[in-house]
């Protein structure tokens, strides 16, 4: 029973409700000098204001609230968090430690059009990386999704390339989704380039192993290691950075999010459906698309043309 009450949240958030719960522990114990269950309504008040005044993190002060929540939940206890006196608290700390929000702003086609042009797709290494990027701004790919896929998950079809997303961030039931690219004859379509990585790297359409796997040079030939195992996420981003950080106007303000965020972006703006787009991102509700796109001047601009004044 315990490992399927655990099952009912993702293990990421299981992990983090056992950690915050912890810390709350340590206070009661150390400070307070208390039981850490139940936890008194007055106590968690008092703990919140403590997050607030040495962490001034809101992140902090809701992981606190709501593990505590939790926990007197899957133990059929009354939780001190529904307290009007705990609620204002915690209300007030999060506005008060709450930090202005910079996103991070949209990748365009024309930037990844630029880098086509700078770097040698016949190098493994750029072409590994290049390729990377394209199918993150094509499929609307999270940097996890990208870095997880292997061959088996990608199949050509006749007008475009069919890619299975295993797992992912919001797939807590892991269903699997399908995320479908249309072949292009652009500069940098993403059918033709996925293809000549996999002749380039010797991937079988019959292996199973990762397909963006870590470069190594032997004779001066440059090949795919043969252990099974997919870069790492710092990689993926290093690589971002020094990628682009002479092509888009400020690197600081691009991160791996950008891709996924500028085919959102052009997507909206082209007018896509929004329901097609949130379905292609695996957005769990509009407003967790709507993050993601910055709307055009022109787009905006609609908005006072509508007024006819």
């Amino acid at each position: 029973m315990k490992k399927t009450v655990l099952a009912s949240r993702a293990p990421g958030t299981v992990i983090g409700y056992h950690r915050a719960f912890n810390r709350w522990k340590i206070f009661a114990r150390d400070t307070l000098q208390t039981q850490s269950f139940p936890v008194l309504p007055f106590n968690l008040a008092l703990y919140l204001q403590h997050l607030l005044e040495i962490t001034e993190s809101s992140s902090s002060i809701n992981a606190a609230f709501y593990a505590i929540n939790w926990f007197h939940n899957i133990a059929g206890i009354k939780s001190p968090t529904l307290h009007p006196a705990v609620i204002a608290i915690k209300e007030g700390a999060v506005r008060l430690s709450a930090k202005a929000i910079h996103r991070k702003e949209p990748l365009e086609p024309d930037h990844l059009k630029s880098l086509a042009n700078q770097i040698d797709l016949q190098d493994l290494l750029q072409l590994r990386n290049f390729v990377m990027f394209v199918f993150s701004f094509s499929g609307l790919l999270r940097a996890s999704e990208v870095l997880e896929l292997r061959r088996s998950d990608i199949k050509f079809e006749a007008d475009h390339v069919s890619i299975k997303i295993a797992k992912a961030k919001n797939d807590q039931l892991r269903e699997g989704k399908t995320v479908v690219i249309a072949n292009s004859l652009g500069e940098i379509s993403p059918a033709r380039l996925l293809s000549s990585y996999f002749r380039m790297a010797e991937i079988s359409e019959y292996s199973n192993e990762y397909i963006f796997r870590p470069v190594y040079t032997c004779k001066k030939l440059k090949k795919l290691v043969s252990v099974d195992k997919h870069i790492s996420y710092t990689t993926y981003r290093e690589a971002f950075k020094s990628s682009f950080k002479e092509i888009v106007p400020d690197i600081h303000n691009y991160s791996t999010h950008s891709c996924r965020a500028g085919a959102a972006t052009l997507a909206a703006n082209s007018d896509v459906k929004e329901r097609v787009i949130q379905n292609q991102g695996r957005w769990k509700t509009s407003k967790a698309k709507d993050i993601y796109i910055k709307d055009s001047l022109k787009a905006k601009l609609e908005l006072s043309k509508a007024l006819t004044l």
